[in-house]
């Protein structure tokens, strides 16, 4: 079995110490905006496209089911695309497949947005949903690989915060756009404006050190100090001394057997089955039953008159998108919440509180729909819901995206968080085509019901799954045991 953590070379561990026991600075700061902008573009297409379907449907004469699998082409090309990319990105290296996502949404957005038939459109937006499904995998691997360790639980986090702050800025984008047109064609310019930011992220990105980690699994020792001179300068006589010593060896680690360690086959051997599931299935049971509360947004905001302000198509739209953008706040608000929580209680912790949390929402607004009509149902609903998203955006929304970088070799950690991104986009469009269906066949409560069962299911698995925590630790230290939860002294997290 390849050397645990103690037997590492010291010039290897000593690159590594360096950028684990570095002070958060500037250099950090720059490397986490630049790497959240797929995130953040992620939220930003998905109310973009939401605010252009209306005008979509008046523009192609769209039925609501075509409607549905228009609003959903993002979540299907997401599937094939965090697979591929976390593959790639294992292979070519973080940087390049970072800048080729981006060019890829900007081709997609661009695509949908002179689209002169339906087939075209949706061409467009699954080639948009492809490349946000690429840089998924590839952005948490990279914040991961480059962030300190104690301020790398609350990077990932707000990491993964982003895409909240992203739908609150497309509503903003969208509201400016439908305000200052008269004329049902700006659906055009909403999904351009999603290529519009891709591009200009592509571009910032040309700037972007690759990772070192991955620099040192391929022998590329010299290369990585550089990397890490560029981000620290005040470490660069430091680092290029440790690379001089390493010279071209390879830094590899895997709890796998050594002919399997390179591969991806191995995260389906025993020390890394157990981590693959936790990383996959409580991911994939939160987007299912995100899609359960998600058929009350219309009920609240028609219920507090947010959804039939202005008689035209374009007035109609932007009362609908302000009510949208009222809750994204909230989303946003249980984003920032994440900051806190997370660090706070640790990973496996705010997952399981957060799990329960949102099967509590679903349960109060299945007490609505039981209840009386009026301003008593009105305000379950609201409570549910408000604690639904709270609990949803300061637990597993936030855990399920940044365990999976902590618990994977630099070899196959963007793969192992490929497979799990696309398990879970796999959830979401489980929730997307029978969570209508069994809404029409059983009504709302039977989905309430339904979607507070997977909650807590995920809750248990993720505390049968995990041993009971994961340790804030350097990457390393968790490929030198195949214990998950390692009972040893943490680093201190940043407050």
């Amino acid at each position: 079995m390849t050397p645990p953590v103690s037997q590492v070379s010291p010039a290897h561990q000593g690159l590594l110490d360096l950028i684990d026991e570095a002070t958060l600075g500037c250099g950090h700061a720059r490397l986490w905006a630049l790497a959240s902008g797929g995130t953040l573009l992620n939220g930003m297409s998905l109310m973009l496209l939401g605010i252009a379907i209306p005008l979509l449907s008046a523009r192609f004469a769209l039925s609501p089911a075509e409607q549905g699998l228009l609003g959903a082409a993002l979540v299907f090309g997401s599937v094939p695309g965090a697979l591929l990319g976390g593959f790639a990105a294992d292979r070519a290296g973080r940087k390049p497949v970072f800048i080729a996502d981006m060019a890829l949404v900007a081709l997609g957005a661009a695509l949908a947005a002179w689209a002169q038939t339906p087939l075209t459109l949706a061409a467009g937006l699954l080639l948009v949903g492809f490349g946000i499904g690429v840089d998924f995998p590839v952005s948490g691997t990279y914040v991961a690989e480059w962030m300190p360790v104690a301020s790398r639980p609350r990077s990932m986090v707000a990491l993964k915060g982003s895409q909240a702050a992203g739908m609150v800025i497309g509503a903003g984008a969208g509201l400016a756009l439908l305000d200052a047109s008269y004329t049902s064609g700006v659906w055009r310019l909403l999904l351009g404006c999603t290529g519009l930011c891709a591009a200009l992220i592509a571009l910032a990105r040309l700037a972007l050190q690759e990772s070192p980690r991955w620099l040192m699994l391929h022998g590329r020792n010299l290369e990585a100090a550089r990397a890490l001179a560029s981000v620290l300068p005040h470490l660069a006589e430091h680092s290029l001394r440790h690379a001089q010593v390493a010279g071209t060896a390879r830094h590899v680690q895997s709890l796998a057997e050594p002919a399997h360690a390179m591969h991806a086959r191995s995260l389906l051997q025993t020390p890394y089955r157990r981590r693959l599931a936790l990383s996959c299935l409580p991911w994939l049971l939160m987007d299912i039953a995100t899609y359960g509360v998600g058929l009350f947004t219309p009920v609240i905001l028609a219920s507090l008159g947010l959804n039939d302000a202005g008689a035209s198509l374009i007035g109609r739209d932007a009362a609908a998108t302000r009510g949208s953008a009222l809750v994204d706040l909230a989303l946003l608000a249980g984003a920032v919440a994440s900051l806190y929580f997370v660090p706070w209680l640790g990973a496996i912790r705010a997952q399981a509180i957060g799990f329960a949390g949102m099967a509590c929402g679903m349960v109060l607004m299945l007490l609505a729909i039981n209840g009386d009509t009026g301003l008593y149902s009105l305000v379950w609903i609201l409570g549910g819901f408000a604690l639904y998203n709270l609990a949803m955006y300061a637990g597993p929304n936030a855990t399920t995206f940044a365990l999976p970088p902590v618990l994977f070799p630099t070899q196959l950690r963007a793969t192992a968080c490929g497979v799990a991104s696309s398990t879970a986009k796999v959830g979401a469009c489980i929730g997307i085509v029978f969570l209508p269906m069994i809404r029409e066949q059983w009504g709302v409560a039977a989905v309430l019901i339904l979607a507070a069962m997977i909650s807590l299911i995920g809750c248990i698995l993720t505390l049968w799954l995990s041993g009971g925590g994961i340790p804030v630790r350097p990457l390393e230290y968790h490929q030198a045991t195949d214990s998950i939860d390692q009972r040893a002294p943490e680093y201190p997290v940043a407050k």
